[in-house]
């Protein structure tokens, strides 16, 4: 399942003087102070509650934090009435948690976060419905007032011109969502009857053209090649649906670019199960915590140049 990570550079400032800014070296004291004064311990990590009067449960299961990171994941109670449970034996539908009460016991949406303390940039999981990058400052405005947190998302335009203006900039792969062809065209290529055409006219498909080297050959061989390339694509953007580039560069790993993304992103794969003797085996919720873990260090150590270079911080791996 491939899910995309968002970054962050993240901010310290005192409450009383807004135009006080702190150092984000500073956040990791605090963060510390927070965790170790409100957090329940429970069986190796802790949690942090975050709800307020006027809402469903929000909660910080924090497994890492007194390092050089912290790693957590936050949580949204979701109504438990909007959710079904069913006996696949029997197909019969009941109530999730039936006859208990909201603030007993309920079910969640989660994400994921790692937060660098030296380079003050914060990795998320994008996941619909759980809590944004913003949980972070929740922390903080329910447990340290004084002090507030603001996010800056790192600009994805600031990827593609890194990679413009770079050394040795090579392009591997271009990929190119266009306007699906016409029937005519499509019935044409294809051989493809009223049926078909019908469906695609129904917004049923989209149309994606892949270009890359054979046998894994770089497309460009250089700055002044990969500049003519990425010119070309940004003067026909507004023709395409989608358009992105893998590209690499003197000092910057392969990765890829999108030219219609505003923030910089990274897509991860997070299996949820594995294969035992043929059959799946869903991973549990125990072992989804290491697989996250894992997977948001690795988006982080795989992008380190290219973040610090966007946001002028210092770069600091794991």
């Amino acid at each position: 399942m491939t899910k995309k990570v968002n970054f962050y550079t993240v901010d310290l400032h005192m409450s009383i003087n807004v135009n006080e800014e702190k150092s984000h070296t500073e956040i990791k004291e605090h963060l510390i102070d927070i965790i170790n004064e409100n957090a329940v311990e429970q069986d190796g990590f802790c949690v942090l509650d975050l709800s307020d009067e006027n809402q469903l449960h929000q909660l910080a299961d924090i497994f890492s934090y007194n390092e050089e990171h912290l790693f957590m994941r936050a949580s949204n109670q979701k109504p438990s009435g909007v959710y079904l449970q069913r006996n696949y034996t029997t197909k019969i539908p009941g109530a999730v948690l039936e006859g208990l009460n909201e603030n007993e016991e309920g079910i969640e949406q989660y994400t994921y976060l790692y937060f660098n303390y030296v380079t003050g940039i914060l990795a998320i999981v994008n996941q619909l419905g759980a809590p944004t990058h913003r949980v972070l400052n929740q922390m903080f405005s329910k447990y340290m007032p004084d002090y507030y947190l603001t996010f800056t998302a790192i600009p994805n335009a600031e990827g593609i011109q890194r990679i413009y203006e770079a050394k040795e900039a090579k392009i591997s792969q271009i990929e190119i969502e266009v306007p699906v062809p016409s029937a005519a065209i499509l019935e044409k290529w294809f051989g493809w009857d009223d049926t078909d055409i019908l469906t695609v006219q129904n917004g049923m498909l989209k149309a994606t053209m892949k270009i890359s080297g054979v046998d894994r050959q770089l497309i460009t061989n250089g700055e002044n090649e990969t500049k003519r390339i990425i010119d070309c694509i940004k003067g026909k953007v507004s023709s395409y649906n989608k358009a992105k580039i893998r590209a690499k560069a003197d000092g910057v790993k392969t990765q890829d670019y999108s030219f219609f993304d505003e923030n910089f992103t990274y897509p991860i794969e997070i299996g949820t199960y594995r294969i035992v003797l043929g059959k799946k085996i869903y991973h549990s919720a125990s072992e989804l915590i290491e697989i996250y873990k894992d997977n948001l260090i690795m988006a982080y150590n795989e992008n380190i140049t290219t973040l610090t270079i966007i946001s002028n911080r210092q770069g600091e791996k794991k």
